[in-house]
């Protein structure tokens, strides 16, 4: 028997009974949804060939996952909020597409064209901005984020 001593779930025999942490399981998804957060703000204009949706789509799920992985600590005025913003903004996406599919009547093309709109990216610009501040605000909040002080123990 033995137990987890590393992100990599590499059990260690010591003799004794498995122990299971789930916070270094945790600290593993916030780190590695923060580092997608973090690549998705690169450039979140760009369509992600790997999954097929703009690099603002993963951003915004990358924050609905930080903020799932928060939730169970969060006080209810807290989650209200963080949840009231989340719904807010995927309406404003369903509603004010940033990249809309139009007909293109021009000989020779495939007949659709993706219309940029300007305005409703600035707009989902500063929304999403609000959102993963207030998300990674009610992280460190919690104690979810890498200890940034010597007395704070964070998990």
């Amino acid at each position: 028997m033995g137990y987890y001593d590393s992100f990599d779930n590499q059990q260690m025999d010591t003799g004794k009974s498995s122990q299971f942490n789930a916070g270094l399981l945790q600290m593993k998804r916030l780190h590695e949804t923060q580092d997608l957060l973090n690549r998705a703000n690169l450039n979140p204009l760009a369509l992600n060939e790997e999954v097929g949706v703009y690099n603002f789509e993963i951003l915004f799920s990358s924050v609905n996952s930080l903020l799932n992985e928060a939730s169970p600590k969060l006080g209810k005025v807290e989650r209200e909020d963080a949840e009231f913003m989340r719904d807010a903004i995927k309406n404003f996406m369903l509603k004010k597409p940033v990249f809309e599919v139009k007909k293109n009547i021009k000989v020779g093309s495939n007949g659709m064209v993706n219309k940029f709109n300007e305005t409703n990216w600035r707009t989902l610009q500063r929304w999403l901005t609000k959102y993963e501040t207030l998300v990674r605000d009610l992280l460190d909040k919690h104690s979810m984020n890498s200890p940034d002080k010597e007395d704070d123990e964070g998990l």
